[in-house]
C-alpha cells in the first residue's frame, strides 16, 4: 500500500498537479511499471492512496480557471464563489471566500461534482438521476484510473475522504474498476460508521479507524 504518488508540490503528495505521473521525488512512470512488474512476479498487490474530490493549486484545470474566469472550460471544475482573487492578496485573506477547498485550505481545491449542489450537499446524494452530474470531472477521473489500472497496472485504491464525494459517482469508479481488473481492491478512508459504503455498489472495506 502506497501512501500517494503522482505529482504534486505538497510533501503529503494529496494535492495532485498531475495525476497521469509519477512525482519525481518517487521516480518515472517506466520504472514504477517495472517495479510492478516485479512485485506481482513475486505475488505481491499493490494498491495505491488517491485524492478525487480535491487537487492541488498547481493543477492544469484550476490554474486555467483562477486565470481566465467564466472563459475558461475548467471554470465549472471548481465551486467558485468570488472571482478574481485580489493580487496582491491582503493580510486577512481567506481562500475559501473565494472558492471552495478541502477544510477551508487553500492549496487544496476541491472539485465540484454536481453542477446544481454545493460541495456540502452534493456527496450524500445516491441516485444519479437526482444529480446535475459534472461529466468533465467525472469522465476525467475515470480516464485516471483507466490509466492506473491498465498502464501502471495497479490492484486497487485506497480513496481519501470519500465521504466528501457523491455516492453516485462512487458507483461509477467502481464500475470502471472491476470492468478492467475485477478483483481490484477498492479501500475508503472513512472514520466514523462506513456501513453504507461497505457493499457491492462502492467499496470492498474501508480502513479500520473506528
Amino acid at each position: 500500500y502506497f501512501n500517494p504518488l503522482v505529482h504534486s508540490a505538497s510533501n503529503h503528495k494529496y494535492a495532485a498537479l498531475d495525476f497521469f505521473n509519477l512525482d519525481p521525488h518517487f521516480g518515472t512512470n517506466d520504472e514504477f511499471r517495472e517495479i510492478m512488474k516485479i512485485l506481482h512476479s513475486k505475488g505481491i498487490k499493490v494498491i495505491v492512496d488517491f485524492a478525487f474530490n480535491h487537487v492541488g493549486i498547481e493543477f492544469f484545470a484550476f490554474q486555467d480557471s483562477l486565470k481566465n474566469g467564466k472563459k475558461s472550460k475548467y471554470y465549472n471544475w471548481f465551486e467558485w464563489k468570488k472571482w478574481p482573487i485580489p493580487d496582491p492578496l491582503p493580510p486577512d485573506f481567506k481562500p475559501s471566500d473565494y472558492y471552495e477547498c478541502w477544510w477551508g485550505f487553500g492549496e487544496m481545491p476541491n472539485l465540484n461534482f454536481d453542477l446544481d449542489r454545493s460541495n456540502a450537499s452534493e456527496n450524500s446524494i445516491k441516485n444519479i438521476e437526482e444529480a446535475n452530474p459534472n461529466m468533465d470531472v467525472v469522465n476525467y477521473i475515470l480516464d485516471v484510473a483507466d490509466y492506473w489500472i491498465k498502464d501502471m497496472d495497479i490492484d486497487g485504491f485506497r480513496l481519501d475522504v470519500p465521504n466528501e464525494v457523491p455516492f453516485w459517482f462512487w458507483k461509477l469508479f467502481r464500475e470502471r474498476v472491476k470492468s478492467l481488473k475485477p478483483d481490484a481492491y477498492l479501500v475508503g478512508e472513512l472514520w466514523s460508521n462506513a456501513v453504507e459504503w461497505v457493499n457491492n455498489e462502492y467499496f470492498d472495506a474501508v480502513m479500520n479507524y473506528a
